[in-house]
């Protein structure tokens, strides 16, 4: 972003201290953000870092991958010999989940992972079936992990964060690289219940994002300008054909 060129000298000085253990001052404007608790956002090194914390936690357990998905929730969880129960998506066009076999496989699995917006077909998947999971993962004790790390590109966003308090069993991952082009930087966070965001939290090393990561997302990195001037045409638009096809 061009907020962060225009800035770059003043970032000179956080490289030759200690960064924050919580993640400040990144952490707070992620709070804000969202208007929740900063005791129910974990920030990690990259999401992939954060999806590494969840495959400890649910290392051996029962967890439920909806397919196609990114391919990195498998690969955590094998290394933890995650029980795989892997669910089949067959519409992949319009993203209606399976939600009978899903609610079957809740009743015995510790979690499942859902990617919204889905990465690779980057459809998403119905709000209204969203809601019925994590009902369902209250109901049974599951925790549903949704995957944001696309959500930025629509607008409005139709993320879930507004209701996640409301639930003890959901967990939401977010990433700073789609949007805001920083991948290099490593930065993604997690939202969850403070008890959750504590056990996950154990598993992380003190220093784990560094203080170029943390400062570089000030209170003007999440000025909605800068969203809207770089979020494509709605999906919509982008599917648009032509006439003669």
């Amino acid at each position: 972003p061009q907020s962060i060129r225009n800035s770059w000298t003043e970032y000179v000085q956080v490289i030759e201290k200690y960064p924050d253990p919580q993640g400040e001052p990144f952490l707070s404007a992620i709070a804000n953000k969202h208007h929740i608790s900063k005791e129910c956002v974990l920030v990690g090194n990259g999401a992939a870092e954060l999806f590494t914390f969840l495959a400890m936690f649910l290392a051996k357990q029962r967890v439920i991958l909806v397919h196609p998905t990114f391919s990195e929730y498998e690969a955590t969880l094998s290394v933890h010999e995650a029980q795989l129960i892997h669910v089949e998506v067959e519409d992949v066009c319009t993203w209606s989940l399976p939600m009978e076999q899903i609610q079957q496989e809740m009743k015995q699995a510790k979690a499942i992972y859902l990617c919204t917006p889905n990465n690779p077909t980057g459809v998403l998947p119905p709000q209204e079936q969203l809601q019925t999971i994590m009902e369902w993962g209250e109901q049974f004790n599951c925790y549903v992990i949704l995957d944001e790390a696309f959500m930025d590109w629509l607008e409005p966003e139709p993320t879930m964060i507004p209701c996640s308090e409301q639930f003890l069993h959901t967990i939401i991952v977010r990433s700073m690289t789609k949007m805001y082009g920083l991948a290099g930087i490593r930065l993604g966070y997690l939202i969850a219940q403070p008890q959750l965001i504590q056990k996950l939290a154990s598993y992380a090393a003190h220093w784990r994002v560094n203080g170029l990561a943390n400062n570089l997302t000030n209170s003007r990195y999440f000025n909605y300008t800068l969203v809207d001037a770089v979020r494509p045409d709605p999906i919509e638009k982008q599917l648009e054909l032509p006439p003669d096809i």
